[in-house]
């Protein structure tokens, strides 16, 4: 989860005044617990939840396409499984969709 630009000396600003970051006693300064993609290691960091965002919403965009990813293949086993039960199914299929497009442009 943490695949993190290393620390500069601008980073301990907070983003609303510009001020020197107070961590802890800041309400948007999180810790969030994940692990290493490197290592797979358990890892706990501290960052600004402005800092945060980024990392949630690439780790969440990854997670989506993993998802989707197992969709497709169930579908394809799926598809094999009923193949298999129903010889001649797909073609059957076909047919009528061909069939439903042409009752559709004739309305």
């Amino acid at each position: 989860m943490f695949s993190r630009r290393a620390s500069s000396q601008g980073d301990d600003l907070c983003p609303f005044d510009k001020q020197p970051c107070v961590k802890h006693q800041c309400k948007l300064y999180l810790g969030l617990i994940g692990s290493n993609p490197q290592t797979g290691e358990p890892a706990k960091e501290y960052d600004c939840a402005i800092n945060w965002q980024v990392v949630v919403t690439l780790e969440g965009n990854k997670e989506t396409r993993q998802a989707a990813a197992a969709t497709e293949s169930f579908r394809n086993e799926v598809a094999a499984s009923v193949q298999i039960m129903f010889p001649g199914s797909r073609e059957e299929i076909d047919r009528q969709v061909r069939l439903l497009g042409r009752a559709g442009e004739e309305n």
